[in-house]
Protein backbone atom coordinates (compact mmCIF):
# COMPACT_ATOMS: atom_id res chain seq x y z
CA UNK A 1 0.00 0.00 0.00
CA UNK A 2 1.61 3.50 -1.09
CA UNK A 3 1.77 6.08 1.73
CA UNK A 4 1.03 9.73 0.84
CA UNK A 5 3.64 12.70 1.16
CA UNK A 6 4.44 14.43 4.46
CA UNK A 7 1.76 17.06 5.00
CA UNK A 8 2.20 19.71 7.83
CA UNK A 9 0.46 22.72 8.82
CA UNK A 10 1.99 25.86 8.97
CA UNK A 11 2.31 27.37 12.52
CA UNK A 12 2.07 31.15 11.05
CA UNK A 13 -1.04 30.95 9.24
CA UNK A 14 -2.75 27.65 9.41
CA UNK A 15 -1.93 26.49 6.09
CA UNK A 16 -1.18 22.92 5.13
CA UNK A 17 0.60 21.69 2.66
CA UNK A 18 2.61 18.75 1.18
CA UNK A 19 6.81 18.05 0.51
CA UNK A 20 7.93 20.60 3.18
CA UNK A 21 11.59 19.10 3.67
CA UNK A 22 12.84 22.23 1.00
CA UNK A 23 9.89 24.55 0.35
CA UNK A 24 8.37 27.12 2.96
CA UNK A 25 4.49 28.05 2.97
CA UNK A 26 3.32 28.68 -0.73
CA UNK A 27 0.72 31.07 1.21
CA UNK A 28 3.30 33.08 3.82
CA UNK A 29 6.07 31.85 3.28
CA UNK A 30 7.19 30.74 6.64
CA UNK A 31 9.87 27.55 7.28
CA UNK A 32 7.99 26.84 10.29
CA UNK A 33 5.16 23.92 11.08
CA UNK A 34 3.17 22.71 13.77
CA UNK A 35 2.12 19.75 12.54
CA UNK A 36 3.07 16.93 10.53
CA UNK A 37 1.50 13.28 9.45
CA UNK A 38 2.01 10.74 7.30
CA UNK A 39 -1.77 8.20 6.55
CA UNK A 40 -2.24 5.40 4.45
CA UNK A 41 -4.69 5.08 1.28
CA UNK A 42 -7.41 4.14 3.11
CA UNK A 43 -6.70 7.16 5.57
CA UNK A 44 -6.36 5.39 9.24
CA UNK A 45 -2.84 5.85 9.52
CA UNK A 46 -1.31 7.31 12.50
CA UNK A 47 -0.82 10.99 12.56
CA UNK A 48 1.74 12.46 15.06
CA UNK A 49 0.89 16.40 16.14
CA UNK A 50 4.47 18.28 17.13
CA UNK A 51 2.43 20.73 19.09
CA UNK A 52 2.70 20.59 23.03
CA UNK A 53 -0.07 23.30 23.73
CA UNK A 54 -3.21 23.11 22.04
CA UNK A 55 -5.68 25.75 20.80
CA UNK A 56 -8.71 26.26 18.67
CA UNK A 57 -6.46 27.45 15.73
CA UNK A 58 -4.34 24.03 16.30
CA UNK A 59 -7.97 22.10 16.55
CA UNK A 60 -9.53 23.06 13.89
CA UNK A 61 -6.18 22.58 11.68
CA UNK A 62 -5.99 19.42 12.96
CA UNK A 63 -9.56 18.13 11.50
CA UNK A 64 -9.19 20.01 8.23
CA UNK A 65 -5.56 17.89 7.25
CA UNK A 66 -7.88 14.47 8.18
CA UNK A 67 -10.57 15.30 6.22
CA UNK A 68 -7.76 16.10 3.74
CA UNK A 69 -6.67 13.04 4.02
CA UNK A 70 -9.65 11.45 3.36
CA UNK A 71 -10.70 13.77 0.17
CA UNK A 72 -6.37 12.34 -1.33
CA UNK A 73 -7.03 9.03 -0.29
CA UNK A 74 -10.26 8.08 -1.41
CA UNK A 75 -11.46 10.54 -4.36
CA UNK A 76 -15.18 9.79 -4.46
CA UNK A 77 -15.31 11.34 -1.03
CA UNK A 78 -14.04 14.34 -1.95
CA UNK A 79 -17.13 16.36 -2.96
CA UNK A 80 -18.53 15.89 0.06
CA UNK A 81 -15.18 16.88 2.16
CA UNK A 82 -13.93 19.63 0.61
CA UNK A 83 -17.23 21.94 1.37
CA UNK A 84 -16.20 20.90 5.30
CA UNK A 85 -12.72 22.07 4.71
CA UNK A 86 -13.45 25.37 2.80
CA UNK A 87 -15.71 26.06 6.16
CA UNK A 88 -13.18 24.98 8.84
CA UNK A 89 -10.47 27.60 6.77
CA UNK A 90 -13.19 29.78 7.46
CA UNK A 91 -13.68 29.18 10.96
CA UNK A 92 -9.76 28.59 11.41
CA UNK A 93 -9.65 32.33 10.46
CA UNK A 94 -11.91 33.75 12.69
CA UNK A 95 -10.65 31.78 15.47
CA UNK A 96 -7.27 33.05 14.64
CA UNK A 97 -8.38 36.73 15.03
CA UNK A 98 -9.93 35.89 18.38
CA UNK A 99 -7.01 34.39 20.19
CA UNK A 100 -5.36 37.08 18.72
CA UNK A 101 -7.19 39.83 20.75
CA UNK A 102 -7.64 37.47 23.74
CA UNK A 103 -4.03 37.92 23.70
CA UNK A 104 -3.89 41.27 23.35
CA UNK A 105 -6.61 41.97 25.85
CA UNK A 106 -4.32 39.35 28.50
CA UNK A 107 -1.37 41.77 28.20
CA UNK A 108 -3.58 45.07 28.36
CA UNK A 109 -4.79 43.41 31.85
CA UNK A 110 -1.73 42.36 33.20
CA UNK A 111 -0.30 45.88 32.64
CA UNK A 112 -3.57 47.17 34.43
CA UNK A 113 -3.16 45.18 37.09
CA UNK A 114 0.64 46.27 37.60
CA UNK A 115 -0.48 50.04 37.62
CA UNK A 116 -2.81 48.31 40.23
CA UNK A 117 -0.11 47.03 42.19
CA UNK A 118 1.83 50.28 42.05
CA UNK A 119 -0.99 52.14 42.95
CA UNK A 120 -1.25 49.93 46.10
CA UNK A 121 2.39 50.25 47.04
CA UNK A 122 1.80 54.05 47.00
CA UNK A 123 -0.77 53.92 49.74
CA UNK A 124 1.70 51.46 51.53
CA UNK A 125 4.96 53.91 51.60
CA UNK A 126 2.80 57.26 52.54
CA UNK A 127 0.96 55.45 55.15
CA UNK A 128 -2.71 56.69 53.88
CA UNK A 129 -5.18 57.16 55.65
CA UNK A 130 -7.78 54.28 56.38
CA UNK A 131 -10.11 56.71 54.07
CA UNK A 132 -7.96 56.03 50.85
CA UNK A 133 -7.28 52.44 51.30
CA UNK A 134 -11.07 51.87 51.86
CA UNK A 135 -11.61 53.37 48.36
CA UNK A 136 -9.18 51.32 47.40
CA UNK A 137 -10.37 48.20 47.98
CA UNK A 138 -13.68 49.62 46.85
CA UNK A 139 -12.49 49.52 43.70
CA UNK A 140 -9.95 46.82 43.48
CA UNK A 141 -11.41 43.95 46.06
CA UNK A 142 -9.61 41.31 44.61
CA UNK A 143 -6.16 42.81 46.50
CA UNK A 144 -8.60 41.62 50.01
CA UNK A 145 -9.33 38.15 49.01
CA UNK A 146 -8.80 36.35 45.49
CA UNK A 147 -12.05 34.15 45.18
CA UNK A 148 -14.42 37.16 45.97
CA UNK A 149 -17.67 37.16 43.90
CA UNK A 150 -19.23 40.02 45.47
CA UNK A 151 -18.16 42.63 47.59
CA UNK A 152 -20.21 44.89 49.06
CA UNK A 153 -18.99 48.18 51.45
CA UNK A 154 -20.31 49.51 54.56
CA UNK A 155 -22.99 47.04 54.75
CA UNK A 156 -25.57 46.61 57.71
CA UNK A 157 -25.40 43.58 59.42
CA UNK A 158 -28.91 43.58 61.03
CA UNK A 159 -28.73 47.22 61.52
CA UNK A 160 -26.38 47.32 63.85
CA UNK A 161 -22.76 47.40 62.88
CA UNK A 162 -21.44 48.49 59.59
CA UNK A 163 -18.11 46.38 58.41
CA UNK A 164 -15.78 47.80 55.83
CA UNK A 165 -16.56 44.93 54.15
CA UNK A 166 -18.94 41.93 53.59
CA UNK A 167 -17.82 39.28 50.80
CA UNK A 168 -19.36 36.70 48.77
CA UNK A 169 -16.58 34.21 47.70
CA UNK A 170 -17.11 31.95 44.95
CA UNK A 171 -17.85 29.16 47.05
CA UNK A 172 -20.93 30.69 48.44
CA UNK A 173 -18.96 31.22 51.82
CA UNK A 174 -18.68 35.00 53.47
CA UNK A 175 -16.15 36.97 54.37
CA UNK A 176 -16.32 40.46 57.06
CA UNK A 177 -13.68 42.49 56.18
CA UNK A 178 -12.40 45.16 58.36
CA UNK A 179 -9.40 47.24 57.84
CA UNK A 180 -7.14 49.35 59.57
CA UNK A 181 -4.14 51.62 57.98
CA UNK A 182 -0.92 49.65 58.24
CA UNK A 183 0.67 52.12 60.64
CA UNK A 184 -1.82 50.79 63.12
CA UNK A 185 -0.36 48.08 66.02
CA UNK A 186 -2.88 45.68 66.71
CA UNK A 187 -0.63 44.00 69.52
CA UNK A 188 1.09 45.15 72.30
CA UNK A 189 4.83 44.31 73.01
CA UNK A 190 3.34 41.00 75.09
CA UNK A 191 1.24 40.59 72.60
CA UNK A 192 -2.36 41.97 74.37
CA UNK A 193 -4.41 42.95 71.72
CA UNK A 194 -5.03 46.84 71.32
CA UNK A 195 -8.17 48.96 71.58
CA UNK A 196 -7.68 48.92 67.15
CA UNK A 197 -7.76 45.16 67.17
CA UNK A 198 -10.45 45.09 69.88
CA UNK A 199 -12.82 47.76 68.01
CA UNK A 200 -12.50 45.81 64.71
CA UNK A 201 -13.31 42.69 65.66
CA UNK A 202 -16.46 44.45 67.87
Amino acid sequence: MDRMPTYAICAKCGEYFGNTAKVPCPKCGSYKFKIVFNTANNYSGSVAVSASNSSAFEAISYAKNMLSSIAFSDPKRAPFVEPIIEKLDVAAEAVKKQEIELARSQKTDWAEYEKKVEEYRGLLSKSAEEPEFQKFFENNPVFLESKVKTSIPKASLGGEDYPDFFMILHDSSHLIVEIEKPAVKLFTQMGDPKAEFTHAQQ
